[in-house]
């Protein structure tokens, strides 16, 4: 097996670039961001509760798709919802 220059591994390994957090980790603070809005339900107005609700359905939905895009962007959504409660 040829080695790169610096001796650390496979020249063809490929090159792996660690995100700002892993998938478990963003499916973890997802997870805590419904719980926490879920405990806000009784506060919100209707259509707060009702726009929550939605969210945590787009967020079940990323993560059983894998789509970590998605999942940031309803996260954040979430996240801007509660914080106005």
């Amino acid at each position: 097996m040829a080695t790169s220059p610096s001796g650390m591994g496979a020249i063809n390994d490929p090159v792996v670039v660690p995100g700002p957090e892993s998938r478990p980790d963003r499916e973890i603070a997802a997870h805590e961001l419904m719980e926490r809005s879920r405990r806000l339900f009784d506060v919100m107005h209707a259509e707060d509760r009702e726009e929550a609700s939605g969210l945590h359905e787009a967020i079940q939905a990323a993560i059983q798709a894998g789509d970590t895009a998605a999942l940031d962007e309803a996260s954040r959504a979430l996240k801007e919802a509660i914080t106005k409660t």
